[in-house]
């Protein structure tokens, strides 16, 4: 398969931001699967990291599991588990978790 410029570079950026994405919910993507992006992204006259316009404001409300309890109408014990189980991204830091505040709005939303 032959990708041209304008496909690749849309590609890579792409891949580059749902790792970005994937980091603030505390997961990785595959090194390699980053690797060949950023060799594409490299490939389209790009030396440095593509970083996605829409993060230059986005911004992103913290929310300790207390907050997060009183949104979804349970238990901060139950939002832990949430988050244990995948089901609620969040991020732990030491012992506390943190979560987005519209990831929280939406699980609220979709359940």
């Amino acid at each position: 398969m032959i990708l041209g410029y304008n496909d690749a570079r849309s590609l890579s950026t792409a891949v580059l931001a749902a790792a970005d994405l994937a980091q603030r919910h505390g997961a990785n993507l595959n090194p390699k699967i980053l690797h060949l992006a950023a060799q594409i992204h490299s490939a389209t006259g790009h030396s440095e990291p593509v970083r996605p316009t829409f993060e230059d404001t986005a911004e992103y409300e913290q929310i300790t599991t207390a907050s997060a309890a009183e949104i979804l109408g349970c238990s901060e014990r139950n939002v832990r588990r949430l988050a244990q189980r995948g089901r609620l991204p969040g991020v732990r830091n030491g012992k506390p978790w943190y979560f987005n505040r519209e990831d929280v709005e939406a699980y609220r939303d979709y359940r």
